[in-house]
């Protein structure tokens, strides 16, 4: 008897939640509003970790995880923190100073 065809799973194919700064935007709440509600200590910090300039620390995630129902996945986090050091590895210019992404490069 011959086995089933395995179905190939790529990342792409799997379903995205949100990450933070989607959730902060589909809920419509400022970085200090949801520093309040995930107990983070301040919007500075939230904010990078929104724009992906960071990553949550395993407790930090396992809040927001909850919060959020799902909503935030873990997928969207780690998305959002690869295209965020993907832009700061632009080529070095000798002479240009580097200056640090403010933007979200999440999509």
């Amino acid at each position: 008897m011959q086995e089933p065809a395995r179905r190939r799973i790529s990342a792409k194919s799997l379903p995205l939640g949100l990450n933070l700064e989607e959730y902060r935007q589909k809920h419509r709440l400022t970085y200090r509003e949801l520093a309040r509600k995930f107990g983070f200590r301040g919007i500075s910090q939230v904010r990078r970790y929104a724009l992906g300039a960071e990553m949550l620390k395993d407790e930090q995630l396992e809040r927001v995880l909850q919060e959020t129902g799902g909503e935030v996945d873990l997928y969207a986090l780690h998305k959002c923190r690869m295209e965020w050091l993907a832009a700061q590895a632009a080529p070095y210019v000798p002479g240009v100073a580097r200056i640090e992404t403010t933007e979200s490069t999440c999509s």
